[in-house]
C-alpha cells in the first residue's frame, strides 16, 4: 500500500507564508484521493504533452518535496512547477483548476480564483525569510556536551 506524504511538522516548517503555501498544496493532494507521487509526476508529464502553455516540471522527487514542504525551506520552487502540480491534483480530484468561488466578509463578497489564491500564497512564500535549520540541542543522554559551559571545571 502506498505512503502518503505528511507535511513536515512545525519543528522544521514553523507557521507562516512558506507553510501556507505547503498546507495549500497539501489540501488538494487530500482532495485528489492521497495519490501516489509516481501518478503525480506522470500527470504533470501529460498535462505539458497536452498544453504547450504549461512549461513547469515535476519528478517524484519535486512532487514528494513540494508536498511534505522540504521544497520551501531554504527557497520556493518556481510558479510553473507550482502550477503544474496544482493542475495535477484538480485533475485528480474532478476539480476545474480554474474555478471560482464566492466569498463573504462582513459586508463585502466577491469571487475569486482558487489558482489566483495560490499564486498569491506561492508570492508570499517566495519573499518570506528561509527557515532557518534547526540546531541540535546540547546535553543530556548522548550528546558531547562542552563540560566547560558554566564556568566551572567538570570535577
Amino acid at each position: 500500500m502506498p505512503r502518503y506524504i505528511q507535511m513536515l511538522g512545525e519543528d522544521q516548517l514553523p507557521e507562516g507564508p512558506r507553510r501556507d503555501l505547503v498546507a495549500r498544496l497539501q489540501d488538494y493532494y487530500e482532495k485528489a484521493g492521497l495519490r501516489p507521487v509516481q501518478e503525480i509526476s506522470a500527470k504533470c508529464q501529460e498535462l505539458t504533452e497536452k498544453d504547450e502553455r504549461l512549461r513547469g516540471t515535476a519528478s517524484r522527487e519535486t512532487v514528494r518535496r513540494m508536498l511534505n514542504g522540504s521544497s520551501v525551506l531554504t527557497s520556493v520552487p518556481h510558479w510553473e512547477n507550482v502550477e503544474l502540480v496544482y493542475r495535477a491534483l484538480c485533475d485528480f480530484a474532478g476539480q476545474d483548476p480554474d474555478a471560482s468561488y464566492e466569498w463573504h466578509h462582513g459586508y463585502d463578497s466577491g469571487t475569486a480564483k482558487y489558482l489566483d489564491d495560490l499564486r498569491e500564497a506561492w508570492s508570499a512564500a517566495r519573499k518570506a525569510p528561509p527557515v532557518e535549520p534547526q540546531k541540535p540541542q546540547s546535553g543530556g543522554w548522548g550528546t558531547l556536551a562542552d563540560p566547560w559551559r558554566n564556568g566551572e571545571p567538570p570535577f
